[in-house]
């Protein structure tokens, strides 16, 4: 299924949250998924995400990619952080939990499923698609050249989502 010009410009340059109702859509209890990642759009994306999960009565799935910038192989860590060692494995999910903390609180009745992969993120929530009923994603919009900026992941996922993809928009972006 080809993505049209007409969704792909509502997504890129609404002021709202936008739904791309793509492949399946059925509601047979599968998780929502959501792509989070550092930036002040994490929190609409975690809102959306959490209230959709909570008003379907499913998991919510949580993906967060990162990508060392020293592959292990290629020379010996200087810093924790440039290669993907069970210890910095470890250091991305205690993060991305601490994150999560507020709302694992807030939506106490949402189990919430937690990955944290090397994958680039649009490669990780394509696969992530095929079991999910709605994936939720950010935008980086930042005021009139928002289409331009949308974002790889949110591209991808308009392109090769196997079900529904909810482009997110900060408050500030929307002017909320």
């Amino acid at each position: 299924m080809l993505l049209g010009s007409v969704s792909q410009r509502l997504a890129t340059h609404a002021t709202c949250p936008v739904v791309v109702v793509r492949g399946e859509s059925g509601s047979d209890g599968r998780p929502v998924t959501a792509g989070v990642d550092d930036s002040p759009s994490a929190e609409a994306v975690l809102t959306e995400a959490f209230e959709a999960a909570r008003s379907r009565g499913v998991p919510v799935g949580i993906v967060h990619s990162y990508l060392p910038p020293i592959p292990l192989w290629l020379t010996p860590a200087v810093n924790p952080g440039d290669v993907a060692t069970p210890e910095t494995d470890a250091y991305e999910r205690d993060r991305l939990e601490e994150r999560l903390a507020p709302w694992r609180g807030k939506y106490r009745d949402v189990p919430v499923e937690v990955v944290v992969t090397h994958e680039s993120i649009a490669a990780a929530l394509v696969e992530a698609s095929r079991r999910a009923q709605l994936v939720v994603v950010g935008s980086r919009g930042h005021g009139a050249v928002t289409g331009a900026l949308l974002g790889s992941t949110g591209l991808q996922l308009l392109h090769h989502a196997h079900c529904p993809v909810l482009i997110s928009r900060h408050a500030v972006e929307s002017g909320a």
